[in-house]
Order: C-alpha cells, then sequence, then structure tokens
C-alpha cells in the first residue's frame, strides 16, 4: 500500500539517500530494502564501483577530496558512509595512525555541511569511538549478531541522531541438528556452526585469526557463497566475477545489509513522523 500524506491525499515521496566510500553496498543494500530511493554511491576503488552498479545502482567513481556536494543541498533525506577502517583497525599493526584515518572521516562531514542532509550516519571498527567527539555526534556500538546476522561483528556508527534499530535475534542450528545436516564444522577457537562466528576481515586468506573449515578432514577458508551468507548479502548478490581475493576485500569491508536494514528502518520512521532526535 502506498502511503499518502494525510492532508493532500497524494503519494508520499520516497527518502533519499547517498552512500560515500559506498565499496561493495553493503550500507546501501540495506536502506534501498527499506523502501528508500537511492541517489547514488561513491568510492575510488574500480572494483567495488563495478559490483555497486551492478547490484544497486549509480556509483561514482572518484576521490571523495573531488566530490562537490553543494549541488545535492536540500536533496537529499540521509547521508551513509564508510570511511576505510585500516587506519583506526586493531588488525593493521602497521598502519595504525588515527589522525590520517580522521582525514577522511573529515572528507564526510565536509560534504554533511555541504548537501545538509536531515540524518546523516558513518560507520567504522568500534576502535574509532576513543577518537570522536561525543560532545557533537552521536556514538552508537552495534554487534551485527544482533541484529539476525550470523556474525559477532561489532562496528561503531556516529550520527546526529539517536539510532535504536530493533533486534533480531535469530535462532541457530544447535549442535546436535548440525551433526545431522553438515560434515564440516569450525575449528578457530573450538567456534561450531550452530554460533555465531567471529568478524570476517578483508584479507581473509592471510594470517590465522580467521576461522577456517573442516571438510574431508582437510582445512579450508569459506568460499564465496559461504562468506555471502555470514555477511547476510543475498546468495544473488553478483560479484561480477571478480578475483577471489577482491571479493574477500569487497565482502569483508562491507556492512551486513540486515544491520544497515535495521537501521534504516528507524530512521524510515523517524523521518516519517518528523520525529528526529
Amino acid at each position: 500500500m502506498v502511503k499518502t500524506n494525510s492532508l493532500l491525499g497524494k503519494p508520499r515521496p520516497k527518502l533519499t539517500f547517498i552512500d560515500l566510500f559506498s565499496g561493495v553496498g553493503g550500507f546501501s543494500l540495506g536502506f534501498k530494502e527499506a523502501g528508500f530511493e537511492h541517489l547514488f554511491g561513491l568510492d575510488n576503488w574500480n572494483h567495488a564501483c563495478d559490483v555497486y552498479r551492478k547490484n544497486i545502482g549509480e556509483c561514482k567513481e572518484m576521490n571523495i577530496k573531488e566530490f562537490d556536494g553543494k549541488k545535492y543541498k536540500g536533496k537529499v533525506d540521509v547521508l551513509i558512509g564508510s570511511p576505510p577502517c585500516q587506519d583506526f583497525s586493531h588488525a593493521n599493526y602497521q598502519a595504525r595512525n588515527s589522525k590520517k584515518g580522521m582525514v577522511l572521516v573529515n572528507e564526510f562531514m565536509r560534504v554533511v555541511k555541504e548537501i545538509e542532509p536531515k540524518i546523516w550516519i558513518w560507520e567504522n571498527v568500534k576502535n574509532v569511538e576513543k577518537h570522536i567527539n561525543k560532545i557533537t555526534q552521536r556514538v552508537h556500538i552495534f554487534n551485527s549478531n544482533d541484529y539476525g546476522v550470523f556474525q559477532h561483528r561489532k562496528r561503531c556508527f556516529v550520527s546526529n541522531i539517536i539510532l535504536k534499530p530493533e533486534k533480531e535475534h535469530k535462532e541457530f542450528l544447535t549442535k546436535e541438528q548440525m551433526k545431522r545436516v553438515l560434515h564440516f564444522n569450525f575449528v578457530w577457537h573450538k567456534q561450531h556452526f550452530y554460533k555465531p562466528i567471529y568478524t570476517i576481515t578483508a584479507n581473509f586468506r592471510k594470517g590465522n585469526s580467521n576461522p577456517y573449515v573442516i571438510e574431508n578432514k582437510q582445512l579450508r577458508c569459506f568460499t564465496i557463497s559461504e562468506l555471502k551468507m555470514i555477511m547476510s548479502f543475498p546468495f544473488t548478490f553478483n560479484l561480477c566475477n571478480k578475483p577471489e581475493s577482491v571479493c574477500y576485500t569487497l565482502l569483508g569491508n562491507a556492512v551486513p545489509p540486515l544491520l544497515s536494514y535495521r537501521i534504516a528502518e528507524q530512521l524510515k520512521k523517524s523521518l516519517e513522523g518528523e520525529k528526529v532526535e
């Protein structure tokens, strides 16, 4: 049913959004599924842009520093984005540099000032929390598993409003049920398939900090299809036959669409009711 303006009886226009540092489009996918109108994404990595265009829509392939948001002023309801997290991540021991990382966060905030959206949200690793001025911004730590994602993945979301997405605790298979249907199990830290696994990283084949699978008495990494499931991407999400290493990076860097969808649902209710805290 199409929602209408109660006074005029006309269809209410869809709420619009733009995604900066859009990557493969996990953040965008959740907003599209929630009924938001996608305007475009922006990223400077050609592989990410290719996949984004195939699954989401228009994507500007450019450096954020070259983007001028002034012409979109007043035309965007929500601005979302995921500035690169490498300089904040605990996993990146060689490149921890919060000042460098904040340069791109500041670029996001520059575009916020130019566009003046009703709501803005940027996302990064949990560790970024200590670099944020909590007086001027709302800071939230969400675990994707609390919203139906098959993964313990804590991330920091910073916004101009309070975010309260509805939680969705899913019941996964029990250990006994799992034994009946599968002949492999996760071995890292004695993790099993009936429990949500640890965070999927962008460099999935590197190091030993990621979960592996025993299959036919041999260890193997997750397949791309399995990674999509763990990240809550649909199996039909087209990765454009990109190299496997590229797919790991695209998926590992993404916002799980199911978590994004829960956030978008809350924002839609806030915007349609014009009750923004």
